[in-house]
């Protein structure tokens, strides 16, 4: 009873507290006595990842296997991003040290000996 209450919960829930209580509610509910602990949790556990399997294959299917093209354009876009990323870091510290040259400070450095 408790591995069904926590199995229908799990596809709506994925928090573990969530599923447990909702296991101990069925067993009140029912007037069976209560396990110790571990035993819910075990279970919510061992469930709790079946059923995200199962959401994640799902998912998965439904996304489809992606082809050469659409490999190919998301290295592109990747590499897109991190040349921006670069960009960005290289326009900043330079700024940084235009800031401190400015002003007879070195900017920090983990390298420099002051470190």
């Amino acid at each position: 009873m408790a591995a069904e209450a926590i199995e229908e919960a799990a596809r709506r829930k994925n928090d573990p507290a969530d599923l447990i209580n909702i296991a101990l509610e069925r067993l009140v509910e029912g007037s069976y006595e209560l396990p110790a602990f571990r035993t819910p949790n075990d279970m919510a556990a061992t469930i709790r990842a079946r059923v995200n399997e199962e959401i994640f294959a799902l998912v998965a299917d439904r996304l489809g296997q992606p082809g050469p093209a659409a490999r190919w354009h998301l290295q592109l876009h990747l590499a897109s991003l991190n040349s921006q990323f670069v960009a960005r870091i290289r326009t900043e510290q330079g700024h940084s040290e235009r800031h401190h040259a400015g002003h007879g400070e070195r900017p920090f450095s983990p390298r420099s000996p002051d470190y």
